[in-house]
């Protein structure tokens, strides 16, 4: 650690506490629209709250915990876009770190169409 800055992908510690790095290579943008959830096979599970999404993956708030690389669909419609997009995401974390539901989720895209991608792109850079 040099001048009380850490190397990426590390941890600082600062005045007695630590304080984690961001690691995040892609750009987000915070979000609060509903999702359809389904299981790897398209089954309807319920709906959740986006709370942010990125060319990578989304983070979402839901009441349940979910083990990490589950894999799960999504499908909705960005705000201010017709187009509808669908993708599989995997688990990657969950926390409490919410003030919207029991549980925030990160999720990254195990599975999404080159045009859904685009239309991400754009929204996240615009």
């Amino acid at each position: 650690m040099e001048n009380g800055i850490a190397p990426r992908g590390s941890h600082a510690i600062k005045e007695g506490k630590r304080t984690m790095i961001e690691q995040r290579v892609y750009a987000r943008k915070l979000l609060e629209i509903d999702a359809a959830m389904a299981d790897e096979y398209g089954n309807f599970i319920r709906w959740v709250k986006l709370l942010n999404i990125s060319r990578m993956g989304i983070a979402f708030a839901i009441d349940d915990a979910l083990a990490a690389g589950e894999l799960y669909v999504f499908h909705f419609g960005l705000p201010g876009k017709e187009e509808q997009i669908s993708f599989t995401a995997s688990i990657v974390h969950t926390s409490t770190n919410t003030d919207v539901a029991k549980f925030r989720i990160g999720a990254r895209f195990a599975k999404i169409a080159d045009q859904d991608a685009a239309l991400i792109d754009q929204y996240v850079n615009s």
